[in-house]
């Protein structure tokens, strides 16, 4: 299994509750790509712009897939007005059993 985070900054006037909307919207076509899992987290201390998102999947290979469908297009152009892309980071880890 791998994990997928991204850092996102919310738009200035843009809130989490909209994330969370957009969300609910789109997980099942996330579901089609892989995606078993998926979880919003901001830090602890105060209210800040920033957020990341957590998905868990099975194959780096068919999210990358997933992501240059025409759907995601779609998707990503509504998620743009929510946040500032050009702020955002990834990683990719691979799940370690124990």
């Amino acid at each position: 299994m791998y994990y997928i985070i991204y850092k996102y900054v919310l738009k200035p006037g843009k809130t989490l509750e909209e994330i969370g909307a957009w969300m609910r919207k789109n997980e099942a076509a996330q579901a089609t790509w892989g995606a078993i899992e998926a979880d919003f987290y901001r830090k602890a201390t105060g209210q800040t712009s920033v957020f990341f998102a957590r998905y868990k999947v099975k194959s780096i290979d068919r999210w990358a897939e997933g992501l240059k469908s025409p759907r995601a297009e779609a998707m990503y152009s509504e998620f743009s007005e929510l946040v500032d892309f050009e702020k955002t980071e990834s990683w990719i880890f691979e799940e370690i059993p124990y």
